[in-house]
């Protein structure tokens, strides 16, 4: 039994499509499979599976290189224990300090937590992409510590 859609009021949906709020989670609109293929591709740096490439390896780099100081570092850890131990880059956390971090994924690993827990991670250093996707919730910073280093702990790369 399908039920009819029911409308939410715009002051308690924080994804809003539209100008006043420039976020993926409201307005870029993908498959699994596609951010699978940009996630491969953004670990190959910048070349896809299809030997297609969609962006340098300069960009690729210039992405997940750190481009906060020291007091935009210190409140951007201030968001959970996820981003202990990253920077920031181009619209990608960086991988600063993977002791700090608590994980063993390498200096370099870059990526993004989406809207509605969706996750991607892309690491140039062992050609490893990682993309999860679900519709539960927000657990972030319980959930993708523990994921990631299951992920790479079972990998001999």
């Amino acid at each position: 039994n399908l039920k009819a859609p029911v409308a939410v009021a715009k002051n308690y949906n924080p994804y809003v499509f539209g100008s006043e709020y420039d976020s993926a989670g409201a307005g870029l609109i993908s498959s699994v499979e596609d951010q699978i293929i940009f996630a491969d591709a953004l670990t190959h740096y910048g070349v896809g599976r299809n030997g297609n490439r969609i962006l340098s390896p300069y960009t690729i780099n210039l992405m997940r290189t750190n481009i906060l100081n020291e007091a935009q570092l210190k409140s951007f850890h201030k968001h959970g224990n996820h981003a202990v131990g990253y920077g920031y880059g181009l619209g990608v956390r960086t991988n600063m300090n993977p002791e700090m971090s608590g994980n063993i994924m390498p200096k370099g690993e870059f990526g993004w937590d989406g809207a509605r827990l969706s996750y991607l991670s892309a690491c140039p250093e062992t050609g490893i992409s990682i993309f999860h996707a679900e519709q539960m919730g927000n657990f972030h910073t319980e959930v993708f510590p523990k994921f990631r280093n299951v992920i790479y702990s079972c990998l001999d790369y």
